[in-house]
C-alpha cells in the first residue's frame, strides 16, 4: 500500500526590495519543486537576495533557472537589475516578453532625455539577451501562454494592439493627433470609432499585425515611415490642453507607464483551487482596461501599479481620491503588494486607505515606527505614507507570500490587515468612508452574479428537459436526437425582461464568466465582434461517464485519419492520433446520446472521450488503401485507426444484412443509425462512414474499406470479398 502523503501544490510570489521600483518573482511548486518561475522586472539594481535566492534554490537538471522574464516598461527603476540579470551567465533564461520598443524608438525626437536614454537602454538589454540566445517577444492585448498546461495560464491585458499599431504605423497627423490628447484619447480605444485610420505604411501595417496577440523584433525590422512633425509644432498644438511643460502624454508620464505590460498569471492549485496573480507595472489610466473587463479583475494578488501613486478610471479631472478608490474597488484584491520607499512621495496615504477601504490585505517592504491610536494623532497634511507612520530607511529585503489551496500567508506582518481573506484576523480599526461608484463600472457582487447564474441555468435545464420529452415522443428519436441547438443571447434578453432580470440584462459578461467558471453551463462562443453567446445545460458527471463506457466497451471502433502525424504514430501518441481522425459523424451521435447540441458535443464533451479511450484501448493502424503494406510515412497519406478491446473477432460488414441495410442506402435514415448502433455493441462501430452528418442530406461511404473490397461491374456497392473479417485482420498493422 502506498502511504506516501501527497504535497500540496502552492504558489510563492516574491516581493524584493528595491527601494523606488519593482522587482517581483513566481514561482509554482508542484510536488515540492519549481514547476514553474517567473521574473517581473528587476529594480533600479538587481537585488541581492534575487540573486542568492535563484542559487541556493536552483531548479531540477535540465530546466531553466528563469522560465520566463518581464519587463513591463522601459523605466530604470524596472529595467536596471535586468541588466545584471543579463550577464549572470550561469544563470538560464527561458523567454523574454518586453515593451514593443520600435513604438517607441520612432518618436524618440519627442521625448525628454530620461525617456529617450530608458528606451535606449531597454535596446541594450534586448541586444544582451539575443547574444544568449533567449526568445524575445513584444505581447499584446489578448495574447496567452500556458507554461504548465492545465496548471499555469497567463494572459496579456494591455497595452492594445491597435495603439502600438498606430505608435508605429501611423501617419504623422494621426500621431499628432495622439500626442496632443491628455491624458490620452480612451474613446478611440473603447468606442472602436474610426480615429484618422489613415495609415503611412497600410499594407506594412497588414502584414505585421494581422490578427496576432504578439511581435517579434525580426517582425518589425523593416523601418516605419517617418513622422514629418517638428517638436515645436506638436508643442504648439498640445499647448492648450498641456501647458507650456509638456511630455507625450498619450504615453503616460515621463517613462510610457500607460504602456505598461499588464498581465494576469492563474495558477490552479491541487487541480481544483484557482489563485490569480496581476502584474501591472506602472499602469495609470485603468479606463480601457476597465471597459474590457466591467465586473472587475478580481485578483488574489495585486502587485500595486505605479508604487502605490494615483491611478484614474476615466480622466484627470475627476476626484484623484475618489478615482483611486474607484480603481481599487473595481482591481477586486484580496493581497496588495507595494514597492515604494518614500521617494516621490510614494506610496500616498490615500492609496493606504483605498487599499483598505476595498478590504485588501496590504503588504509593504517598509517598517513603521510610528502608530497612530486615535484621530488626528496623524498630521492630515501628510500625503506620503512613509512620512506619514516614520518609516525608517531600512526596508524588508525579500518578502514571500504563500498561497495553497487551503491558505494564505506571508512572511512578514502585514501594513493592513484586510477583510477578504478566509479565517481569522487580527482586530483592526478601520474608518468607513461611502464613495459614489462610476455608474459605467457597477459591480456586482458575488451573491448576485450567482442568483443570476443559477437564473441561467434553471433556463438551460427546462430547455433540456423539454428536448427529451419531445424526442421521446419522436418517430424518428435518433435523427431528431442531433438537432437540439444552443441557447442563443436574444432567447435570454427576452425571458430576462419578462422577469425583470435588468441588472442581467445591462452588464451580463461577469455573469456568463461565473456560470462558465464554476460548470454551471457550457458556452459555445465567447461575446466578441458582435457574435452573441450561446448556452446550453451542463451533462451531469454519471450521465458523460455512462455514455464513455458505452463507447469504451464497444469491441472494434474504426476512424479515419486523413494526412496522419507520424511524430505521433512514432511516439505511440493515441490521444494526438484520436484527435486528428474524422470525429464529425461521432460528434453527431455523442449528442444524440447526451441530447445536447453537436457544437456542445464537440467543443466540451469529445475531448474528455478521447483522453478516455486513448488510455482504455488498444490501438493500430494501416493503410487505407494498401492495407497489406505495412503504413509508413512515405507512402501512407491516409490510414484506418483501428481501436479494440483485444483479439475479438471483427464482424462481417459485408454480409446480407449490412449490404440490406446500410450499404444499398445512398442517405443516412433512421433506420441505419438504429441499425450501427446496434451493431457498434458487439460488432464495429465506424462512424466515419457516415458523410455530412451536420447537412441536410447526410451519406453513406464505404471509402474507410476500399482496400479490402472492389465494386462489381454493376457498380453496386457490394463485396467481392468472401471473408471480410479475415481479411481484415491480414492486413499489415502497425500496434501504436
Amino acid at each position: 500500500m502506498n502511504t506516501k502523503k501527497l504535497v500540496p501544490d502552492r504558489l510563492q510570489v516574491h516581493s524584493f526590495a528595491v527601494g523606488h521600483g519593482d522587482c517581483t518573482m513566481l514561482e509554482f511548486f508542484k510536488e515540492d519543486m519549481v514547476a514553474f518561475r517567473l521574473l517581473c522586472d528587476g529594480g533600479a539594481t538587481l537585488p541581492k537576495p534575487l540573486v542568492d535566492y535563484l542559487k541556493a534554490h536552483p531548479r531540477a537538471e535540465g530546466s531553466v533557472d528563469i522560465d520566463l522574464v518581464i519587463l513591463s516598461h522601459v523605466d530604470g527603476d524596472h529595467q536596471g537589475g535586468l541588466h545584471r540579470l543579463a550577464d549572470q551567465t550561469p544563470l538560464t533564461i527561458g523567454e523574454y516578453w518586453g515593451p514593443c520598443l520600435p513604438a517607441f524608438t520612432r518618436h524618440k525626437w519627442l521625448f525628454s532625455e530620461t525617456v529617450a536614454s530608458a528606451v535606449t537602454r531597454a535596446t541594450d538589454l534586448e541586444e544582451k539577451l539575443k547574444a544568449r540566445n533567449v526568445p524575445i517577444i513584444y505581447p499584446l492585448e489578448g495574447h496567452t501562454a500556458s507554461p504548465v498546461p492545465g496548471r499555469v495560464s497567463i494572459s496579456v491585458l494591455s497595452p492594445p494592439g491597435r495603439l502600438l499599431r498606430r505608435l508605429i504605423y501611423g501617419s504623422s497627423s494621426a500621431v499628432l493627433d495622439l500626442l496632443t490628447a491628455a491624458p490620452m484619447p480612451m474613446e478611440w480605444l473603447i468606442a472602436g470609432t474610426p480615429y484618422d485610420e489613415v495609415e503611412g505604411n497600410g499594407l506594412s501595417a497588414e502584414s505585421v499585425f494581422g490578427a496576432r496577440t504578439f511581435l517579434r523584433p525580426v517582425d518589425l525590422d523593416d523601418p516605419s515611415p517617418t513622422v514629418r512633425l517638428s517638436k515645436d509644432e506638436v508643442h504648439n498644438a498640445a499647448k492648450d490642453q498641456l501647458g507650456a511643460d509638456w511630455e507625450p502624454e498619450f504615453f503616460g508620464n515621463r517613462v510610457l507607464n500607460d504602456t505598461s505590460l499588464v498581465i494576469s498569471v492563474d495558477v490552479l492549485l491541487d487541480g481544483k483551487y484557482r489563485r490569480r496573480v496581476l502584474l501591472t507595472g506602472d499602469q495609470e489610466n485603468w479606463a480601457y482596461i476597465a471597459s474590457r473587463h466591467p465586473g472587475g479583475l478580481v485578483a488574489d494578488v495585486l502587485k500595486a501599479p505605479h508604487h502605490g501613486g494615483q491611478l484614474y478610471m476615466a480622466d484627470r479631472s475627476e476626484s484623484t481620491e475618489y478615482a483611486l478608490d474607484q480603481t481599487y474597488l473595481w482591481l477586486r484584491a484580496r493581497t496588495v503588494l507595494v514597492s515604494a520607499s518614500g521617494h516621490h512621495g510614494l506610496p500616498h496615504v490615500r492609496f493606504r486607505d483605498a487599499v483598505r477601504a476595498s478590504g485588501a490585505t496590504l503588504i509593504c517592504p517598509n517598517t513603521r515606527s510610528f502608530e497612530p491610536l486615535s484621530p488626528g494623532a496623524m498630521a492630515a497634511t501628510e500625503k506620503c505614507c512613509h512620512k506619514a507612520f516614520k518609516c525608517g530607511k531600512e526596508q524588508r529585503a525579500h518578502t514571500v507570500l504563500t498561497l495553497t489551496g487551503e491558505s494564505e500567508y506571508a512572511s512578514a506582518q502585514a501594513c493592513s490587515q484586510g477583510v477578504l481573506h478566509r479565517g481569522t484576523a487580527p482586530i483592526v480599526v478601520m474608518q468607513q468612508r461611502l464613495v459614489d461608484p462610476d455608474e459605467t463600472f457597477i459591480r456586482w457582487t458575488n451573491t448576485e452574479i450567482e442568483k443570476q447564474a443559477e437564473w441561467i441555468k434553471r433556463i438551460l435545464a427546462e430547455r433540456h428537459k423539454a428536448f427529451k420529452e419531445t424526442i421521446s415522443e419522436s418517430a424518428t428519436p435518433i435523427t431528431d436526437g442531433m438537432r437540439q441547438s444552443c441557447v442563443t443571447w436574444t432567447e435570454f434578453e427576452a425571458l430576462a425582461k419578462a422577469d425583470g432580470r435588468h441588472r442581467l440584462l445591462a452588464d451580463p459578461g461577469g455573469v456568463l464568466k461565473y456560470g462558465v467558471a464554476r460548470h454551471m453551463f457550457w458556452t459555445a462562443s465567447r461575446p466578441r465582434n458582435g457574435s452573441e453567446p450561446a448556452m446550453y445545460r451542463v451533462s451531469p458527471d454519471a450521465e458523460m461517464k455512462a455514455v464513455e463506457r458505452w463507447f469504451t466497451s464497444m469491441p472494434h471502433i474504426i476512424l479515419y485519419i486523413h494526412k496522419p502525424d507520424w511524430d505521433a504514430i512514432n511516439g505511440g501518441n493515441r490521444l494526438k492520433l484520436l484527435q486528428a481522425a474524422d470525429t464529425t459523424s461521432l460528434v453527431a451521435l455523442l449528442a444524440e446520446k447526451l441530447h445536447i447540441p453537436i457544437e456542445m458535443a464537440e467543443k466540451e464533451y469529445l475531448p474528455r472521450l478521447l483522453v478516455r479511450a486513448s488510455k482504455k484501448l488498444s490501438a493500430r493502424i494501416c493503410d487505407i488503401n494498401r492495407p497489406y503494406i505495412y503504413p509508413n510515412t512515405q507512402t501512407s497519406s491516409s490510414v484506418l485507426l483501428h481501436l479494440h478491446q483485444g483479439n475479438q473477432q471483427i464482424g462481417d460488414i459485408t454480409s446480407d444484412e449490412w449490404n440490406e441495410r446500410v450499404w444499398r442506402k445512398f442517405r443516412v435514415d433512421e433506420d441505419v443509425l438504429k441499425f450501427m448502433l446496434e451493431q457498434a455493441s458487439t460488432s464495429i462501430f465506424a462512424p466515419s462512414i457516415l458523410v455530412n452528418m451536420q447537412s441536410d442530406f447526410p451519406q453513406i461511404s464505404n471509402m474507410l474499406f476500399t482496400g479490402f473490397s472492389t465494386y462489381n461491374r454493376d457498380q453496386v456497392p457490394a463485396w467481392d470479398v468472401e471473408n471480410f473479417p479475415e481479411e481484415f485482420h491480414k492486413a499489415r498493422w502497425r500496434n501504436l
